[in-house]
């Protein structure tokens, strides 16, 4: 990670919940989180690389 500072608990706390609203996160008891079924299997496989490129776009991109 190139900002360290990014890992902390609001960070991922807000992280979290926007992969839970937009369904990629699924709720599995009160105390557990898994993937959603809509992102299991060979199919859902394709989903979340979709996901990493859609949200690679928007990382910082590498100064010198």
């Amino acid at each position: 990670m190139k900002f360290y500072e990014a890992c902390n608990q609001p960070a991922i706390g807000n992280a979290k919940s926007a992969f839970l609203s937009m369904n990629v996160l699924a709720r599995n008891g009160p105390a557990y989180i898994t993937l959603h079924k809509d992102y299991l299997g060979d199919e859902g496989e394709k989903r979340l690389t979709e996901l990493i490129e859609y949200l690679g776009q928007f990382r910082m991109k590498p100064t010198d």
